[in-house]
């Protein structure tokens, strides 16, 4: 898959723009702006943005107050999945931002190529090929706490859940991508479809939760599948 690219446009700051319209209702992707395709990558059914608040040990001078607020605060994303990092003592709080992305569907890789195309940097791709894998990708500035974990060690420690059931679809693959200094700047997860030629998600289902687990880190979201839809089709491949 051609998503490196992709996990960057999380990271683009849009200033004065209020919540998205529903663009991928409104027009198509080769008809968006660069705005458009921004906001697409900052709110919509097919990318999350949690945020998570951390304390870090350091030192800090006396006269700095304290809270116990500070330390009993969750973080949640805009869906009100609650995540609940682990807290140092007498620690600074610190926001971290983390981008979900269920990178798989097809107008998330068409939106990629169309921004990319705005740039002049390659071609609209108006029929991604089929995918016989959902991806889900986690993005954001800083992803310390995935590095030193290997691939097999994250993909162990992922899963999605579909719907309201105890099911759980672990990854049959995890990808860690480096930028060039050597820094973790994404992590995909690569689930399978079906099993025993059975699907594992139905086309019926209302939303599907995703879990992942990295150092003193937990992230969870629920990706309303009934929205994510374009046409008159669920859109997740």
């Amino acid at each position: 898959m051609r998503n490196r690219f992709l996990i960057l446009l999380a990271f683009v700051a849009l200033p004065g723009l209020a919540r998205a319209s529903e663009v991928w209702r409104d027009k198509p992707v080769e008809e968006w702006s660069r705005e458009e395709t921004q906001e697409f990558f900052r709110h919509s059914p097919w990318v999350h943005q949690i945020i998570v608040t951390q304390h870090h040990r350091v030192a800090r001078p006396a006269s700095y107050p304290t809270s116990t607020a500070d330390s009993q605060r969750k973080s949640s994303s805009a869906e009100g999945i609650k995540v609940e990092p682990q807290f140092g003592a007498n620690g600074i709080p610190v926001e971290t931002a983390y981008y979900v992305e269920w990178s798989s569907a097809k107008i998330v890789r068409r939106a990629g190529a169309h921004y990319r195309a705005l740039q002049g940097k390659g071609g609209e791709d108006r029929e991604p090929p089929a995918l016989d894998t959902y991806f889900v990708t986690v993005s954001g500035y800083d992803l310390t706490a995935f590095d030193g974990h290997d691939a097999t060690a994250l993909k162990d420690a992922a899963y999605l859940r579909p719907g309201d059931s105890k099911d759980r679809i672990r990854p049959n693959k995890t990808e860690v991508l480096r930028g060039e200094d050597g820094r973790v700047i994404a992590v995909r997860y690569g689930f399978p479809i079906e099993e025993d030629g059975q699907p594992l998600i139905s086309k019926d289902e209302e939303c599907v939760t995703f879990v992942c687990k990295a150092r003193h880190l937990k992230l969870k979201t629920r990706f309303k599948s009934a929205e994510m839809v374009v046409g008159k089709g669920h859109d997740l491949l």
